[in-house]
Formats: structure tokens, sequence, C-alpha cells
């Protein structure tokens, strides 16, 4: 199996992980508040990750790649979660999953256009159709009743920009991968800053 094919089949097995997360989300924050479950999850994975690769050198860097780190950090697990907890409040889980399936579709825009990533057709017609897809779903209670339903426009809303803060992370992954950083080193940082970046606001 090549480099492409693991790339692939990781991304199917990040994928199938990622499914229930809406669902464990809104049953989660149900008991605890969003920025202090965010800020508990920046605990659990950051001292996770001192443990497991601090000693192997993953957590090295150079101290003029910090400014790229902390964006990275910020964008993939601060703005995030904070949009993405705080959206799925106020819409149903599978609204809030398809909404988030903008993201690769986000990515390959904002690829081509500050990256300059060539855009083949297919993939732009995967694009347009699957914004389509799910602007159908994220206003399915429009098309279904000719109403809007403020709570689900709103946290759609905030889903949204979960997803186009997950892309932000993606494209700084992507400036620190050509530098050199192993993909352990890029999410390892930016699991720790979450912790950080999370505080303050559990703290208030």
């Amino acid at each position: 199996m090549n480099k492409k094919q693991l790339g692939i089949l990781a991304l199917l097995v990040s994928a199938l992980c990622w499914g229930p997360g809406p669902i464990v989300s809104k049953l989660a924050l149900t008991e605890i508040p969003q920025f202090s479950l965010g800020f508990l999850r920046g605990v659990v994975a950051g001292v996770l990750v001192i443990i497991l690769f601090s000693r192997k050198g993953y957590l090295r860097m150079d101290r003029k790649d910090l400014p790229l780190f902390l964006l990275a950090g910020l964008f993939g697990s601060v703005f995030n979660l904070g949009f993405f907890f705080y959206g799925i409040q106020f819409t149903s889980a599978m609204s809030a999953q398809a909404v988030f399936t903008t993201a690769p579709l986000l990515n390959t825009i904002f690829s081509f256009l500050i990256l300059k990533e060539r855009i083949k057709l297919v993939r732009v017609g995967g694009v347009l159709l699957g914004m389509a897809g799910a602007i159908v779903i994220a206003l399915r209670t429009f098309f279904e009743t000719g109403s809007l339903e403020t709570g689900n426009i709103t946290g759609n809303a905030f889903v949204f920009l979960a997803a186009i803060s997950w892309v932000g992370f993606i494209i700084t992954s992507k400036k620190l991968s050509k530098r050199g950083y192993h993909p352990i080193t890029i999410t390892s940082h930016s699991l720790i800053i979450s912790m950080f970046g999370f505080l303050p606001l559990a703290v208030l």
C-alpha cells in the first residue's frame, strides 16, 4: 500500500470516528458547559500527547514557526470546537453533521485561493454538488414547512463557522508540513494550545 492509499485509508477511518461526534457532543453538553468541555478535552488530549510524544522529539519546533503553530491551534481546536459546541446546542446532530461536511469543500476552494493548488473539473463538480446537499439539509425545516426556525439557522451558522475554522487549520497545517513538521507534531501542539485557549473561557 503506497502513501496515497494510506492517506485515503486514514481519512476514511477519521470520517468514521468523527461520525458519532455531533451526537456525543450534544449529550455531553447537557451535563457540561461548552467551554468547560473544550477545556477538559484539551487537558486530557494535551497530557496524553505530552506523555506519548515528548520523549520521541515530536514536540520540538523552531521558535520562528511559533506564530504558525499558534494559528493552527486556535483554528483547529479553539475556534473550531468553540463554534461547534455552541452551534450544536441550537440545531440537530444531523444538520450539524451535514453543515460540517462543507469543510472539505471549503478546503478545496481556499487551498486554490491561498495555496494555489490546482482544482480538477471533477473536483469542482463534487464541490458544487456537496455544497448544494449541505444547504438543502441545513435548511430542511424551511423546505418542509416554509418557515425558518431561528434556532436551527443560528446553530447551523455557528457550525459553519466551525467548518471554516477547521479549513484554517488544514491550510496552516499544510504550510507547517512544507517546513518539515510531522503531522503528530502539528496535531500535538494544536491540542496543547487548546488547553490554554479554553482555560480563561472555562473560568469566566
